[in-house]
């Protein structure tokens, strides 16, 4: 053949292949709801999406949206419909349409464990209601470490309580808050530096590590002790996107979602020991609550973290038969 047929030959093949070349990558559209600054994003988001790259060789790339395209409460729908593929977020910013991933915050920290005696099929089971894969469950802390504080403008009276206290807060926080006598205002976390600024609210409640996130020092200096609860956090994808892709891209997502789990809540429990060491050397000052209401307000606390999970009329019957199998396997907290 002449070399210049030959050329023409070649280049041709090698345009007809761009296409499948082009439609082999798997681009994909996270949504999550919370910012560069958080350590959810930082130690979970980001690695999950470094390590799907890696493990598909670069053939699957997540693009990550924050909470600044997508208000956190509004990310459900978008992800139900496919406008997005995969959502990070934490349950209650969906409680609205479903409380039932709420039930995840009165059930003890084991990843393995929520995969082997089926409690995690449970919580897929409710997503799958929304049109929703549910990849991970990430919890924020060990299982011997409290997740929760207050930061303050001002230290606690002599009651040790917050009675009149106007609290930031979500459906976790008010078996908390109200059994302490505080008042629970709902917020988005962004907002809650300019709140306390303007004294909006007294305090906030937050994951221990949102005070050096969010730079809360600067504007409360005191922190409650002793700390309390446990946070959680939920992978999920758009149920037809995962069907539509290959039987090999969804094992990478799933597996490393698995991973997720437990390398996110090793990484978030030691964030979590440094910053409380960094809140100190800051200034920030422990102000205790009174032991003996502290003690009441926690024998009532998961109970009613239960009793939250189950209000919305969708969740009712999945939170019975979660909370049943947490306590038969011994997970109920």
């Amino acid at each position: 053949m002449h070399p210049r047929i030959l050329a023409g030959v070649l280049a041709g093949a090698l345009v007809a292949a761009l296409p499948a070349a082009v439609s082999a990558q798997t681009e994909l559209r996270l949504i999550n709801s919370f910012d560069a600054r958080q350590s959810a994003t930082r130690l979970i988001v980001v690695p999950y999406v470094e390590r799907v790259k890696q493990a598909s060789n670069g053939k699957i790339n997540i693009t990550i949206n924050g909470p600044e395209v997508v208000a956190p409460g509004a990310q459900l729908q978008p992800t139900q419909t496919g406008v997005f593929d995969l959502m990070y977020t934490t349950q209650v910013y969906h409680a609205g349409a479903s409380s039932t991933g709420i039930a995840a915050y009165a059930i003890k920290p084991d990843p393995k464990g929520w995969r082997e005696n089926g409690l995690m099929d449970l919580f897929d089971k409710d997503y799958q209601r929304f049109n929703l894969k549910l990849l991970a469950l990430v919890f924020g802390e060990g299982p011997n470490t409290g997740a929760y504080q207050a930061v303050l403008k001002r230290p606690l009276g002599a009651a040790g309580d917050l009675a009149g206290l106007k609290m930031r807060g979500t459906k976790t926080y008010e078996p908390f808050i109200l059994n302490l006598g505080g008042v629970v205002v709902q917020m988005a976390g962004g907002d809650i530096y300019s709140a306390l600024e303007r004294g909006v609210v007294d305090g906030a409640m937050w994951p221990v590590g949102g005070a050096i996130d969010f730079k809360w020092y600067e504007v409360a200096k005191y922190m409650t002790r002793p700390t309390f609860g446990k946070s959680s956090y939920t992978l999920t994808m758009n149920m037809d996107k995962f069907k539509a892709l290959s039987a090999a891209d969804r094992a990478i997502l799933v597996e490393e979602a698995k991973k997720a789990e437990y390398l996110g809540m090793e990484a978030m429990d030691k964030q979590m020991q440094e910053d409380i060491k960094t809140m100190n050397g800051l200034g920030m000052i422990e102000t205790k609550f009174d032991p003996k209401k502290f003690e009441e307000t926690m024998a009532k606390y998961y109970g009613g973290v239960w009793e939250v999970s189950g209000q919305h009329p969708g969740s009712a019957a999945a939170v019975k038969e979660i909370r049943e199998l947490a306590k038969k396997t011994g997970y109920a907290l």
